[in-house]
C-alpha cells in the first residue's frame, strides 16, 4: 500500500523508513471519518455478538472502527464483515485464536492483547494489504510459524509478554520495521533463520527498532542474518536500525565481538542496554570491566570467545549417525552432527571461536589421534587446527581443507601426504617439523612453498624429485623465515641437489612426453576402430549367443523380404522359395502368406516373430520411395534387425538382387553383414547362392509348409520340383 509521506520525512536519510514509520493513523486518515461500531453480546458466553450503528451511516462509504475492551467476547461479531473496518481494539477478552479477519481488506489496526491466544499462522493475515499495526502482547503465544508478515506491510507488531521458546528472524527483519516489540518473554528465545535470510541479499537495509529487554536469548538477531558479509559492513545494511536487549549486563563472547569492532556509537545502537547494565558479566577475564573500556581496548577484544566444544543444544555424546570419511561430507547438513570432535570419534579437541583474529581454533594435542578429526564446528572464520603430538602417519583428505588457514602436525611422524593437500589453497602455515616422508604429492605445487615447514628432516634426492626443487625456488619474494627442505642423506638443501645433479631432466621428460603420446594414440586408434567396426562387433557377440527364444515346431523358418512391386525379384522369390521349401523348410512370403483381416503392419510384426531366419532380397530403390510399400520394405530390416540383436533370430542373410550394393538405409549395418558373410550378390559366380543359404541355414524346425489356416501344404513342393534345377 502507497502513503502519504510526511514532510519531515523528505530530509531524512532513511525516507523510506521514515514515510512508513512516522505517519500516524490521524494523518492517514486526515479527511476520512471514522465512526465507531458499538457490540451487542447476545449471549454469555461470548460467542454471539452483533455490531451495530446507531446513526445508521452508509456502510458502503462509511470507515468505522470497534472497541470492546474487558470484555468476555471469544470470537467476531457475526455481522462484522458487512462494515468497512479499519481499526479493532479487543483488548482484554477471551479469544483463543486470531480468527478469520480476511473480510476486512482495509483493516489498518488490530489489537488483541491480553486474550489467550495460543498461536498464530502464516494465513492469518493474508489478503490484508494495508494493515499496518499488530497488537498480540500479554497472551499466551508460544509459536509463530515462520514469514507472519509475508503477504502484507506491518510496521508496528507488539508480541511482549508471551511464552516464545523460539522465533524466526523472517517475522521480525523486514527492510522496513518500524517497532516490532518481544520484550519480558517468559521463556528462553531461540532465535532461529529456517530461510536463511541474510543482510545484502534478503534484507537490504533494516531500519526501526525492535525491542527484546528483559529476554533471555540464543544469538543477538543481527549477527544471524550477516554470515555472507565482513561485520565491518553490518553498518551498511543496518545504519537505520536499533536493537534493545536491556535486561542484564553483557555477555563477552565472540558473538559480542562481532559487533564491538563497529564504532561505538553503531554497537550500541545494534545492542542497547541500559547505563548501569553496560559492563561485561562473562568471561572472567573481563568481569564487571565496562562496555566501553572494553570496545576502545583492542586487546581485551582477544579476550573475547567462545567454547565450541559442546554446541547448545547438543551432548557430548551425541551419535552422528551422517557422518562419512573423507572429502564427501557435506559440512552443512546441520546441528550437533559438527560438534567439536570428542573421543568418540577418535580424536577429542577444543574448539575455541576467536573473532578478533578472525579465526576457528580446533586444538587436537596430546590426544593420541592417528587422523584428522572427520569433522568441525561450522565457522565463517578460517580454521587453525593444532595436531600436536599425535600419531598420525597418514594426512588424508577432509571436506573442511578450503578452511584451513593454519595446520600444526609437530610430533607427528607423518609418512604421507594425499593430493588432496593441494585445496588447503588458504592455508597460510603447515607445520610438518618431524615428518618422515619419502616423497611428497604433486597436487603441493597448487600452494605456495613459504607455507611449509619442513624442519631439519628432509626427503631423499632423486631425479624424480626435481620437480619439488624447482617448486621450492619460486617462493615470494618477500619470504621471511622460510624452511628450506633438505636431502634425506646430506646436509644440503634439494635446491642446491638439482644444481649439482646428473640427472638428464631433458631426456627423461621426453621420454615421458613420447611415452604418453604413444599411449594417447594408441587408445584414440583403438576406440576409432571400435566405433567403426561397431555393427561388426556387436554381430559377433550375438553369433557367439545362444538364441533366446526356443522355436516351437509351428513356427516358420524362413521370412523373405523383398520388393513385391518388381516383378523380376517377385519371379526370383518364388524360385528361392520352392527351393526351401523343397528342402523342408518352411517359408512366409507376404503376398501368399498373409493373415487375412490383419493390417500389413500387423502381419510384418507377426510373422517376423515367429521366424527363425530372414532373407531380405535388397533391389534397387527398394527403400528410397516415400510411399507405404517402401515404409513397409524399412520396418521389415528394422525389426529383423532388432530381434537379432536381441537374440530371438537365428540369423539374417542379405541377398542383393540387382548388384546395387548396399544401400542408403541402414547403410552400415549392411556393410556389417557382408563382411561378416552374411550378405552375398546374386551376380557373385564364386559362390553359389542355395549352398550359402544351406550353409547359412541349419536344420529346418519341420518338415512340411505351415499355411496361416493351420493347414500342412505338401502339394505346392512337388509343383516346384520342375523349376528348381539343383
Amino acid at each position: 500500500m502507497e502513503y502519504l509521506c510526511p514532510v519531515k520525512c523528505q530530509e531524512n536519510d532513511h525516507v523510506k523508513c521514515c514515510c512508513a514509520c512516522e505517519i500516524s493513523q490521524s494523518e492517514l486518515y486526515s479527511n476520512i471519518t471514522i465512526i465507531p461500531l458499538f457490540v451487542e453480546q447476545l449471549d454469555v458466553t461470548g460467542r454471539i455478538s452483533t455490531l451495530f450503528d446507531p446513526y445508521e451511516n452508509n456502510v458502503s462509504e462509511t470507515n468505522f472502527e470497534f472497541v470492546y475492551q474487558d470484555g468476555f467476547l471469544r470470537s467476531y461479531p457475526v455481522n462484522m464483515c458487512i462494515y468497512n473496518i479499519v481499526a479493532i481494539d479487543l483488548t482484554n477478552n477471551k479469544f483463543v485464536e486470531v480468527g478469520d479477519v480476511s473480510c476486512l481488506v482495509d483493516l489498518d489496526t488490530l489489537i488483541l492483547k491480553y486474550n489467550l491466544i495460543t498461536y498464530v499462522s502464516n494465513r492469518t493475515f493474508e489478503g490484508l494489504k494495508k494493515l499496518r499495526k499488530v497488537d498480540l502482547s500479554y497472551n499466551r503465544l508460544k509459536f509463530l510459524d515462520n514469514n507472519l508478515f509475508a503477504s502484507n506491510t506491518v510496521f508496528f507488531a507488539d508480541f511482549s509478554g508471551n511464552y516464545f521458546k523460539e522465533i524466526d528472524v523472517s517475522n521480525f527483519l523486514h527492510d522496513v520495521t518500524c517497532n516490532f516489540n518481544f520484550e519480558n518473554n517468559n521463556d528462553h528465545m531461540t532465535i532461529t533463520n529456517h530461510d536463511n535470510i541474510q543482510l545484502g541479499s534478503e534484507v537490504t537495509e533494516f531500519c526501526g527498532h525492535l525491542n527484546f529487554d528483559n529476554n533471555s536469548l540464543s544469538i543477538n538477531p543481527i549477527l544471524l542474518v550477516s554470515d555472507k558479509i565482513d561485520p565491518n559492513e553490518i553498518v551498511k545494511y543496518t545504519s537505520g536500525g536499533s536493537l534493545a536487549l536491556g535486561g542484564s549486563m553483557y555477555v563477552c563472547d565472540c558473538e559480542l565481538a562481532e559487533l564491538i569492532q563497529l564504532e561505538y556509537p553503531d554497537f550500541k545502537r545494534l545492542a542497547s542496554k541500559e547505563l548501569h547494565q553496560s559492563r561485561c558479566q562473562s568471561p572472567e577475564k573481563l568481569k564487571n570491566k565496562d562496555i566501553y573500556e572494553v570496545w576502545e581496548n583492542k586487546t581485551l577484544h582477544d579476550e573475547m570467545i567462545c567454547d565450541l566444544t559442546i554446541p547448545e543444544g547438543c551432548t557430548s555424546f551425541q551419535i552422528r549417525d551422517t557422518m562419512s570419511y573423507g572429502c564427501s561430507i557435506d559440512p552443512y547438513i546441520s546441528g550437533c552432527n559438527f560438534l567439536c570432535p570428542t573421543k568418540s570419534d577418535g580424536c577429542e579437541c577444543r574448539c575455541t571461536s576467536q573473532p578478533s583474529k578472525k579465526r576457528l581454533i580446533v586444538d587436537c594435542s596430546n590426544q593420541n589421534c592417528t587422523d584428522l578429526p572427520r569433522v568441525i564446528p561450522k565457522s565463517k572464520y578460517k580454521v587453525t587446527l593444532i595436531m600436536l603430538n599425535n600419531k598420525i602417519k597418514t594426512v588424508n583428505c577432509k571436506y573442511y581443507y578450503e578452511n584451513i588457514s593454519v595446520l600444526d602436525l609437530r610430533g607427528n611422524f607423518v609418512k604421507y601426504l594425499s593430493d588432496d593437500i593441494g585445496k588447503m589453497t588458504s592455508a597460510t602455515e603447515v607445520r610438518l617439523d618431524d615428518h618422515e616422508l619419502v616423497t611428497l604429492p604433486k597436487a603441493i605445487q597448487n600452494l605456495q612453498p613459504n607455507v611449509f615447514h619442513f624442519g631439519l628432516k628432509g626427503i631423499p634426492c632423486i631425479c624424480d624429485h626435481i620437480w619439488i626443487g624447482e617448486w621450492q625456488k619460486y617462493r615470494p619474494s618477500n619470504t621471511k623465515n622460510f624452511d628450506k627442505l633438505y636431502c634425506l642423506n646430506n646436509y644440503i638443501t634439494i635446491e642446491e641437489y638439482i644444481e649439482e645433479a646428473e640427472c638428464n631432466i631433458e631426456s627423461f621428460e621426453l621420454t615421458t612426453w613420447i611415452s604418453f603420446s604413444i599411449i594417447i594414440t594408441a587408445i584414440l586408434g583403438f576406440l576409432t576402430l571400435v566405433y567403426y567396426f561397431r555393427f561388426e562387433i556387436l554381430i559377433l557377440r550375438q553369433r557367439l549367443k545362444s538364441p533366446r527364444k526356443p522355436f516351437s515346431p509351428n513356427e516358420i523358418d524362413c521370412y523373405i523380404a523383398y520388393d513385391g512391386e518388381n516383378e523380376d525379384v517377385r519371379t526370383f522369390v518364388f524360385d528361392l522359395d520352392c527351393f526351401l521349401r523343397k528342402r523342408e523348410f518352411s517359408t512366409y512370403i507376404t503376398c501368399r502368406d498373409a493373415e487375412l483381416g490383419e493390417t500389413r503392419e500387423n502381419n510384418i510384426l507377426i510373422h517376423v516373430t515367429k521366424c527363425k531366419y530372414v532373407i531380405i532380397v535388397q533391389s534397387s530403390n527398394m527403400y528410397t520411395k516415400n510411399n507405404i510399400h517402401h515404409a513397409l520394405y524399412r520396418q521389415e530390416y528394422r525389426l529383423a534387425w532388432n530381434r537379432f540383436m536381441q537374440g530371438y533370430l537365428n540369423n539374417i542373410l542379405v541377398i542383393d538382387f540387382d548388384n546395387e550394393g548396399p544401400g542408403l538405409y541402414f547403410h552400415k549395418k549392411t556393410i556389417a553383414l557382408y563382411r561378416l558373410g552374411m550378405g552375398l550378390s546374386v551376380s557373385n559366380r564364386k559362390i553359389s547362392l542355395y549352398e550359402k543359404i544351406l550353409e547359412t541355414f541349419s536344420k529346418p524346425v519341420h518338415s512340411k509348409q505351415v499355411l496361416r489356416n493351420g493347414w500342412m501344404k505338401t502339394k505346392r513342393k512337388y509343383e516346384c520340383e520342375n523349376k528348381v534345377n539343383l
